[in-house]
């Protein structure tokens, strides 16, 4: 039972990093939108599975969350190095001090203030600039994971 439930809490965060992707929230990914938001989070275009994405896109021209989910779980299955979901929830939850699912500016100075950095307030708006896709101030485990992952 616990496992499933795993299972669905990763779909559905699947699916809110997908809604990071599309910009204008039509339900369908653009090549232009997946690389945009690759590029902007620093990702390598040139891995193979984004290039297989990418093809996947010029062939139908758009792909929605089915497809995504397809995607991110085959690059998911070729890279057992990195990370697993809960291994990552693990992390965003130990800088989600107050459990709410998404990390304040607060909570990110925090960490931010146990570090030998000596312009914090720099190194704050940088860390959002970096991983707050939506730029709302505070991110979510869906920006969080994307960011990780890509």
């Amino acid at each position: 039972m616990t496992s499933a439930k795993v299972v669905i809490n990763s779909a559905s965060e699947v699916i809110e990093a997908f809604k990071l992707f599309d910009k204008n929230q039509d339900g369908h990914l653009t090549k232009e939108e997946i690389t945009e938001f690759v590029l902007d989070l620093g990702g390598d275009i040139s891995d193979p599975h984004f290039q297989e994405l990418l093809s996947d896109l010029e062939t139908k021209g758009s792909i929605t969350t089915v497809r995504f989910m397809k995607f991110w779980k085959k690059f998911k299955a070729s890279n057992p190095t990195e990370d697993s979901l809960e291994d990552i929830k693990s992390i965003f939850q130990q800088y989600d001090l107050n459990g709410d699912g998404f990390i304040t500016r607060e909570e990110l100075m925090e960490a931010i203030s146990m570090m030998h950095v000596k312009d914090k307030e720099g190194e704050l708006e940088k860390c959002l600039a970096d991983i707050d896709v939506n730029g709302d101030g505070r991110v979510s485990y869906a920006e969080f994971l994307v960011k990780m992952k890509i």
